[in-house]
């Protein structure tokens, strides 16, 4: 029997079955590559008995058991140690101590004040599949001559500033902040055709509600750490020392062995550098004996010193309270082989934490199979994680798989077909390993030139650092509002789009360094010279500017031509810097012309519009259109999430409290508590077309300490805590 049959059995008999495991299962069923054909009949058998057990209301029992196990064991297990939401997170207790806080039953976020607009938003994912059909020959209209070959001649405004940097190295960024001279060809300031591209081939897919362009396969949605390693009453943990690294295609090897726990106080540690430095290995920590009353400590290994310690990758709370660290010995190790698939899920669940690679003599926590289960070869192991709370998370493109897996690429469904974007834009397919490409790849039949800028005016900016996106954050990039059960397991948000600033000139634009500067304090930015290769000075078109743009098109039906006049009516964002506001454009004129040059269309489009003999082609693309359009409506106060937390500044401190996974569970996200309040966790709201300014959130620069008497005033401003400063 099949092992994909066998594992579908075992969770009909644990009733562990749901939605998305019956139709991963029964797309592999439908897989002539894949399935088995002589393993059908009871392939089929199982599949209707779990849908009738679905049905019935009784398939997901024993998922829901184990679920509510888990998290009793867990908050029993975190009382008994001591640790509350305070310090490591593992039960959010209510005001007796021993009761979660629900959401619904908090306060609203308002109450902070502080509003602010996200620079980002989404558009949902169609829920029904696009349709599709096999590539379109450049050639088709030899065989349907009503098709139009021809270009389109437009006048672009811009409506924000416009970055276009230069593609070349700057020795100067070592020194000082980096330099970034627009590109230009000439006195023209130029947008690659690659990047109009881009653009243009992302907008289409958000109209037509098409698949995705491209997925990662090893991107890891983590948020938190939650593998649950460090469990006190643990039989079983194991370190291990990396021998050879392996990566996404090799093996690689470790000497493991059992771990014992030391207590983080005995190995008086009590500098955050230093124990920095010990956890990145820069510094090894060798000891006499975890277990000890005494803990001697050595840079050195040495007989009285056989135990080498793991420590955590940062200080977690007051070292005065009984933390854990790891210790390791070995002599009592022995050596495995763990498999590239290992290595490789390291590197997508550790893209975005400081230890993103591997490296020979690194000390790494290995997780069983089984939970609390022995490692006795590599088989047995599960992951490879870097801190003892490790990194469960979700493999983005398995879970898109089995909730919406008609958003994945063309590229890899590898049935033949194709989506109206791919269709227009081309496509280059990617067979799995050993197998036969299910089409030829095939060229855009719309190809846009150069945008150009004819000697524009320009203007010189120091430029916000910008950091990369998150995308495990389930506050952000989740679609489930029930603030208690939202989870990674949940469907993707949907496009992403950016928003844009109703401050285009004044001091309040995103994109100047003084509206959201790193800070050395809390009060006080760090002058922009200071930042070195932290930050860009780039030189930016100026709003208003006009720009002149031609794309040609071959073979075009009228459904086709009408949605590329009904994207190109839209608003356009081009260039860098777009989380930041920049590169908000406008279509003002709209020309089209055929292969012998006859005029065909020439107006000035309204925005989300078509000409009206095509607009029965598009009509069902029509709401998504409006709906884009609107989200690119300027808002105030456009920022970066930011609070202020002692002596720290910046995004994390905001989601650190505001926006942060619950620790005990898969699902939620923390209340945030303010001494005797208890207000609901933010997450991204739900973009309105009709009121485009409704998703705000809260609590911009809010002072987040825990001072008694800043409790009552949560709008704690800037020139409160100046005044405040004055007065100490």
């Amino acid at each position: 029997m099949h092992p994909n049959i066998k594992n579908f059995k075992s969770a009909i008999d644990k009733k562990e079955i749901n939605k998305p495991k019956i139709d991963a299962f029964e797309a592999w069923m439908n897989n002539p590559k894949k399935f088995p054909e002589e393993e059908r009949e009871v392939a089929q058998k199982l599949l209707d008995e779990a849908k009738k057990l679905l049905a019935s209301g009784r398939g997901n029992e024993g998922l829901i058991a184990a679920r509510q196990q888990s998290q009793q064991n867990t908050r029993t297990q975190g009382r008994s140690s001591g640790y509350s939401s305070n310090n490591r997170g593992y039960h959010n207790s209510g005001k007796n101590g021993n009761q979660p806080v629900s959401n619904a039953a908090a306060q609203d976020p308002s109450i902070l004040g502080n509003p602010f607009h996200n620079p980002y938003t989404f558009i949902s994912f169609p829920s029904e599949k696009p349709e599709r059909h096999a590539p379109t020959p450049l050639t088709i209209d030899e065989l349907e001559t009503g098709r139009k070959t021809g270009f389109i001649d437009l006048e672009i405004e811009t409506l924000s500033p416009l970055l276009v940097p230069e593609h070349k190295d700057n020795d100067n960024h070592k020194k000082e902040p980096t330099i970034v001279s627009a590109m230009r060809i000439g006195k023209n300031v130029i947008v690659p055709a690659s990047s109009i591209r881009g653009a243009l081939r992302n907008l289409t897919a958000i109209i037509s509600g098409s698949a995705l362009d491209y997925v990662d396969d090893n991107l890891w949605l983590c948020q938190g750490r939650d593998a649950k390693l460090d469990d006190k009453f643990t039989q079983y943990r194991y370190l291990a020392e990396v021998i050879v690294p392996g990566d996404s295609s090799k093996d690689g090897i470790v000497r493991f062995a059992k771990a014992e726990l030391v207590e983080s106080k005995k190995l008086k540690i009590f500098d955050d550098r230093q124990r920095e430095r010990y956890s990145k290995g820069d510094l090894e920590m060798w000891i006499n004996d975890p277990a000890a009353d005494n803990v001697f400590t050595s840079r050195k290994q040495d007989p009285s010193h056989p135990w080498r310690v793991k420590l955590s990758e940062k200080k977690v709370g007051d070292v005065k309270r009984n933390y854990h660290d790891g210790a390791f010995r070995p002599e009592e190790a022995r050596e495995i082989t763990l498999r590239a698939k290992l290595w490789k899920d390291y590197l997508g669940r550790h893209r975005n934490a400081n230890h993103k690679e591997l490296k020979k003599g690194d000390l790494v926590w290995l997780e069983p199979n089984v939970f609390n289960g022995q490692i006795h070869d590599g088989g047995d192991v599960k992951s490879i994680q870097w801190a003892r709370w490790g990194r469960t998370g979700i493999n983005f493109k398995e879970n898109l798989q089995m909730i919406l897996g008609h958003m994945l690429p063309d590229s890899i469904k590898n049935d033949g077909k194709v989506d109206i974007t791919s269709d227009l834009f081309g496509s280059i397919p990617i067979p799995e390993d050993g197998e036969k490409a299910s089409y030829e790849a095939f060229g855009a039949r719309i190809r846009p030139e150069n945008l150009i800028f004819e000697n524009p005016e320009t203007f010189w900016n120091e430029m916000p650092p910008l950091s990369s996106p998150h995308s495990g954050c389930k506050a952000f990039y989740v679609a489930n509002q029930d603030l208690d059960d939202i989870s990674l397991l949940d469907p993707p948000r949907g496009y992403k789009v950016y928003r844009t600033s109703k401050h285009t000139s004044d001091n309040e634009a995103p994109w100047k360094y003084l509206t959201q500067p790193v800070f050395n304090s809390p009060n006080s930015p760090k002058p922009f010279s200071e930042m070195k290769n932290n930050a860009k000075k780039c030189e930016l078109i100026q709003q208003h500017a006009a720009g002149k743009l031609r794309i040609s098109f071959r073979a075009l039906n009228e459904k086709e031509l009408a949605l590329l006049l009904l994207v190109l009516s839209c608003d356009l964002r081009i260039g860098g810097g777009k989380p930041l506001g920049l590169g908000h454009c406008i279509v003002k004129n709209i020309r089209v012309y055929d292969e012998d040059l006859q005029k065909l269309y020439d107006y000035q489009p309204a925005r989300h519009s078509v000409p009206n003999d095509l607009s029965v082609h598009v009509q069902k693309y029509f709401n998504r259109a409006m709906c884009y359009c609107k989200t690119q409506e300027p808002v105030e106060m456009m920022r970066y999430p930011r609070a202020v937390n002692g002596n720290q500044r910046g995004g994390m401190c905001w989601f650190s409290k505001l926006a942060v996974a619950k620790k005990d569970s898969q699902k939620g996200l923390q209340v945030f508590k303010w001494d005797d309040k208890k207000i609901k966790a933010q997450v991204l709201p739900v973009f309105d077309p009709s009121n485009p300014e409704s998703d705000q959130l809260f609590g911009y620069d809010l002072t987040i300490g825990t001072t008694k008497n800043r409790g009552e005033n949560l709008n704690w401003n800037r020139e409160d805590r100046k005044n405040d400063r004055s007065r100490r």
